[in-house]
């Protein structure tokens, strides 16, 4: 039987097997032990941190190495436990490579078991249990029966138990406050993550209406500039096109009238032709007066005549002569209606307008280069497009229905003058 300083050194390693595990920085093949393939079955395909918590407080382990301790603060329920404590100590023992401890463990997971045997043992064979105690209390040394606890021992003991149940308290209300203050941290981080993301929106928010800002102060820049940007600056190509804007309406205004004219010509010719046919078909079945009536819308066509010219008149041309100087003046004219009052290209397009010099040269170079254009644009032919007026016809169904009209008229009697009768011959006239 093992000594009083044997059970005691034994004690004391299972005490120092109760604290906290710092790992090592060694590498060497994992073999799980069995509180950590019961760790592992408890938690299953895994849980939350309340489920983790209970399968740690029940067996010391969660499954993967090296969390016994660190998620029991070296404590658990299995510990406590008379067979399966020191099963399970003795099983990490080995796993160390702690021999003495793993002996120790050893030997309190199989005590409770030894005194249900012995009493076994004794009941069955009385006799020979007595014979076989005597032969070995014979054989007992001095220090073999020594072994036996004394009351002082037994006490010691007990206050080391007090002094391990003490240091398995602390090491719970340890692991609590460090939950709590795994707790409160979680919290106040998660608090910080929100007040940061408010603070990063905030920040977003005030930059994106800075830059809408800037883009319409940019914006309002540009249009001011734009609004202050004289004719010629605004619009280069617009007013490098003027002279050719101003030489083509000279002449194509005079055209365009002309043109115009003869559209409305073929108007009135065309309704003149629709007349016609319309009394043409009319007069051989018509009355007497109704003839009459077609004979007479017909003169009255006739009378009228065909439409005037279509040749653009004098204040056509004048007006489509001057065209070339105004279109010279389109630029001063912006300048002075657009610009602010301030804006010195303004002041200098007022100064042109109101010059009559400066207006009497650019009217008299826009005339010079515009009357020849707008006579040439009214001497354009019309022929393909004017329609002849109908004076033939009209004068055929005119003749017509005066004939219709005689014919259908009912001659009056002729009035035979009676023969006057002869005289008598007398004898004179016989003579």
């Amino acid at each position: 039987m093992a000594t009083f300083d044997e059970r005691w050194s034994a004690l004391d390693e299972l005490g120092s097997g109760l604290t906290r595990y710092e790992p090592t920085q060694e590498l060497r093949a994992y073999t799980p032990t069995w509180r950590e393939r019961i760790g592992a079955w408890l938690m299953g395909d895994g849980g939350g941190q309340p489920k983790r918590d209970l399968v740690a407080g029940l067996v010391g382990s969660t499954g993967l190495p090296s969390t016994a301790r660190r998620d029991t603060a070296g404590l658990s329920l299995a510990d406590i436990l008379p067979v399966a404590g020191g099963a399970l100590g003795a099983n990490d023992a080995l796993r160390e490579g702690d021999d003495p401890r793993a002996a120790a463990n050893a030997v309190t997971a199989v005590a409770p078991l030894a005194a249900p045997l012995v009493r076994g043992v004794i009941a069955a064979a009385p006799k020979t249990t007595a014979a076989v105690a005597g032969a070995l209390g014979a054989t007992m040394t001095p220090a073999d029966a020594g072994t036996r606890l004394t009351r002082e021992q037994r006490q010691q003991l007990e206050v080391e138990r007090q002094r391990l149940e003490a240091q398995r308290q602390a090491a719970e209300a340890e692991a609590r406050m460090r939950a709590q203050t795994d707790m409160e941290r979680m919290q106040a981080e998660a608090e910080f993550q929100r007040q940061r993301a408010a603070q990063d929106a905030e920040l977003q928010r005030q930059m994106e209406a800075q830059r809408q800002r800037d883009a319409e102060e940019a914006a309002a820049r540009a249009r001011d500039a734009e609004a202050r940007m004289p004719f010629r600056e605004r619009f280069p190509d617009l007013a490098a096109a003027l002279p050719f804007i101003g030489a083509g309406a000279a002449f194509g205004f005079p055209a365009a009238v002309k043109a115009g004219r003869t559209l409305y010509n073929n108007r009135t010719i065309g309704r003149w032709d629709r007349a016609v046919d319309r009394a043409a078909e009319a007069l051989p079945g018509a009355s007497k007066p109704a003839a009459r009536g077609i004979a007479a819308e017909m003169r009255a066509l006739d009378e009228i005549g065909p439409p005037g010219s279509a040749k653009p008149g004098w204040g056509v041309m004048g007006a489509s002569a001057a065209l070339p100087a105004e279109a010279s003046l389109i630029p001063q004219e912006y300048d002075y209606l657009m610009l602010p009052a301030d804006d010195p290209n303004r002041q200098a397009a007022a100064a042109i307008l109101t010059d009559p010099i400066e207006l009497a040269k650019r009217a008299a170079t826009g005339v010079m280069a515009g009357a020849p254009l707008a006579k040439l644009g009214s001497e354009i032919p019309m022929g393909w497009m004017e329609r002849a007026p109908p004076i033939a016809r009209t004068k055929g169904v005119i003749e017509a229905a005066d004939a219709y009209v005689a014919q259908r008229t009912p001659r009056a009697p002729v009035k035979r003058k009676a023969k006057p009768k002869a005289a008598p011959k007398t004898d004179a006239a016989e003579e």
